[in-house]
């Protein structure tokens, strides 16, 4: 990816992604990967991956902000990558 693209890493803590998922619970949404409650399955993958994302990402952006917010701080990165 990196060497085809610009990564961005949207990074939100646990309790951020595990509302975002609890507010729509819908069964056939996302299926679980572990069986366990969602905050722990969250916290568990993320645990996994978090180095291997951040390793992989040009740029790390705060997913926990609002989506206008989120959508700026992206184009902000793009537009650093372009720029060099």
């Amino acid at each position: 990816m990196r060497q085809n693209g610009v990564v961005v890493y949207l990074n939100a803590p646990v309790p951020v992604l595990a509302r975002r998922l609890e507010a729509f619970p819908e069964a056939d949404q996302r299926p679980t990967l572990t069986g366990k409650p969602i905050s722990e399955e969250v916290a568990d993958v993320l645990a996994q991956r978090d180095a291997l994302y951040r390793e992989t990402a040009h740029y790390i952006v705060d997913a926990s902000a609002s989506p206008e917010r989120v959508v700026t701080l992206i184009l902000d990165a793009l537009h650093l990558a372009t720029a060099s």
